[in-house]
């Protein structure tokens, strides 16, 4: 991609990096609705899904806070067109795929939950995917410092 010489930033950069903002937004409420799970709550939940949500490793809770996280500030230092936004969002893809690898690859989360399952992690990846990609355009093109 060529470089952008005028000081005007494109109306799309706006959007993109507006919707990247409500996606994590998204993202980091269910983290935190994740984290508050209360004994009361889990006991409501058939007992294959409690089993999925208590056996689960201490290190998939990390993996999902470093993606929701970075992907958040991530889209924040996007919007503000700092260079840190890279960064993040290569932290927030590293959370994603760690925490995507366990779902695909280590418990039987869709044996238990069923294959349509795998639309929302598979569309997760794609997402962070994308915006550690257009972190790196928006580099290219000079719109972030």
């Amino acid at each position: 991609m060529n470089a952008i010489n005028n000081d005007k930033t494109p109306l799309w950069f706006w959007c993109i990096g507006a919707v990247a903002l409500v996606w994590n937004l998204a993202g980091l409420a269910a983290f935190f609705m994740h984290l508050s799970m209360t004994p009361e709550l889990l006991a409501q939940l058939p007992e294959a899904h409690q089993a999925l949500y208590t056996e689960a490793p201490d290190w998939l809770n990390a993996a999902f806070g470093i993606a929701v996280i970075g992907g958040t500030l991530g889209s924040i230092m996007l919007l503000l067109k700092n260079i840190f936004a890279v960064i993040l969002y290569s932290l927030s893809l590293l959370g994603v795929l760690a925490q995507n690898s366990y779902s695909f690859f280590m418990s039987d989360t869709f044996a238990v939950l069923g294959s349509e399952a795998m639309i929302m992690p598979i569309a997760v990846i794609i997402i962070a995917l994308f915006l550690m990609w257009y972190s790196l355009q928006m580099k290219c093109l000079g719109l972030l410092r």
